[in-house]
């Protein structure tokens, strides 16, 4: 469960730490859909990572890839990393004090930004 509870989590904080970038820089909405979709390619969801073959290393800076292969790992093979898990829990945990920080100091601009 520690896994699935990671991944909501971070579908929390993430969407709107970059809502809030988005709103605050206009250009950053146009440069979403292009980032998300290269870091799908290079997450290795829908293929295992030794299939990158020599670019395998990308996966150890993606962010989503770090948060959804001991889901992933749980649901194919049975295991839990619980050490993994709790860093990442601990990740998630300044995440969501980052993205209510920074909405509670934009919270009265916000209307006149959108």
């Amino acid at each position: 469960w520690l896994p699935f509870f990671n991944l909501l989590i971070f579908l929390y904080w993430f969407p709107l730490l970059i809502c809030l970038i988005g709103v605050r820089y206009t250009d950053f909405a146009q440069l979403v859909p292009i980032v998300l979709q290269l870091v799908f390619l290079t997450s290795p969801i829908l293929y295992r990572k030794e299939n990158l073959g020599g670019i395998s290393w990308i996966t150890d800076y993606n962010l989503i890839y770090k948060i959804l292969e001991p889901l992933r790992l749980s649901l194919v093979e049975g295991k839990v990393d619980y050490s993994m898990a709790l860093i990442i829990f601990l990740i998630n945990i300044f995440g969501i004090y980052l993205s209510l920080f920074l909405l509670n100091k934009q919270a009265r601009k916000l209307p006149f930004l959108v």
